[in-house]
């Protein structure tokens, strides 16, 4: 189930068009400590899977030089979603952060409201679950401009071998600096389960461009070893203008 607050719900007639298309390419600077140690790209592709028309977005994170003597991360995230609902049919998770190693598939049966995950084996799961990803690009199709301060999208989501609701708290319109450019967004604070990687459940701040297009321009995640920050260096393939920036 996807809500904002109680006033209503999304329903599957009612779903977002995506903002997104085939190539769209966002790439990131990684700084961890304040310092500049790492990539990361985001890249969506218009694919078929299982008889569908889908969007595989894969995320790629690694550390470089001090920071991945510190803490090495290589990270990959994968999501492959019904380009008409936005809700995943396959995701995967590769998993290298310090001496932590973790790979998982999923394949998800929505019809049916189960999941078969590689490592844990078949999972009920409630109506609509979305995968970590899936749920970012689906609240990007929505219109944050209907959207007032405090304002709650929920989503259910498995991640980490474990499934939960993940509230997304709207904090409003932000002017935000990242990198000597100035960008309008819109901030929003998922709450994130704690665990072994999330220091407290306000683990992440996510601020999406005030445009057509939405698309995240710094990302911050409180992990226990430490803050990473993700911040964009640039942008290519977007559906629409970009327009966003306001001071370089």
């Amino acid at each position: 189930m996807i809500a904002l607050s109680s006033a209503f719900q999304v329903v599957a007639q009612e779903r977002p068009q995506p903002v997104f298309k085939h190539g769209e390419t966002l790439h990131f600077n990684i700084k961890y400590l304040g310092l500049t140690g790492g990539k990361m790209a985001f890249t969506t592709n218009e694919e078929r899977l299982n008889g569908k028309d889908v969007f595989h977005v894969k995320i790629a994170a690694r550390t470089t030089g001090l920071v991945d003597n510190l803490y090495g991360v290589h990270d990959i995230l994968e999501s492959y979603f019904d380009k008409s609902t936005g809700l995943p049919e396959k995701s995967i998770r590769n998993i290298s952060e310090g001496r932590h190693r973790a790979y998982d598939e999923i394949d998800f049966f929505h019809n049916e409201h189960y999941i078969v995950s590689q490592k844990n084996g078949r999972i009920d799961v409630p109506e609509d679950i979305h995968d970590f990803i899936s749920a970012i690009y689906y609240l990007r199709r929505m219109d944050f401009n209907t959207m007032e301060a405090g304002n709650v999208v929920t989503f259910q989501v498995y991640f980490e071998n474990e499934q939960f609701p993940m509230p997304m708290i709207y904090k409003g319109k932000e002017r935000l600096k990242v990198r000597s450019k100035v960008y309008m967004t819109h901030k929003f604070v998922p709450i994130l389960k704690p665990g072994k990687l999330f220091s407290n459940k306000e683990a992440m701040v996510i601020s999406f461009s005030d445009d057509r297009n939405k698309i995240p321009i710094n990302v911050c995640i409180n992990f226990k070893v430490g803050a990473f920050k993700f911040e964009l260096k640039d942008c290519q393939n977007l559906l629409h203008p970009f327009d966003a920036l306001v001071e370089q």
